[in-house]
């Protein structure tokens, strides 16, 4: 592998892994960078949670427009313990539920 051939930024990280670091100042600075990242972590759950607050109402009219379209049965069925059975599957969301369950299956087992 030529010169050339090199990432410069993994070059980098290896010239500076290989300068010898106080123990102190190793862990001052470790427990510096963990610190800000849980500060950063925590600014942004709290910022997910206001957006998600500020989209809450709208959210929630959707879901009760969408709803009665959701449970409309594909089938109508008889009375008795077959649609109780069947229930589950015989509506709208029951389907859209198995259609994305078998999409998820078939996109683990292809790409994991």
């Amino acid at each position: 592998m030529t010169q050339d051939d090199r990432d410069p930024m993994l070059a980098a990280a290896f010239a500076a892994a290989q300068r010898d670091i106080a123990d102190d100042a190793f862990v001052t600075d470790t427990l510096a960078r963990t610190a800000r990242l849980k500060r950063r972590r925590v600014i942004r759950r709290v910022a997910v949670g206001l957006a998600l607050s500020l989209l809450a109402m709208p959210l929630q009219d959707f879901a009760v427009a969408v709803t009665p379209v959701l449970v409309h049965s594909l089938i109508d069925l008889p009375t008795g313990w077959v649609t109780e059975m069947l229930a589950p599957l015989n509506s709208v969301a029951g389907l859209l539920s198995a259609v994305l369950l078998v999409l998820r299956a078939a996109h683990r087992r292809l790409f994991a």
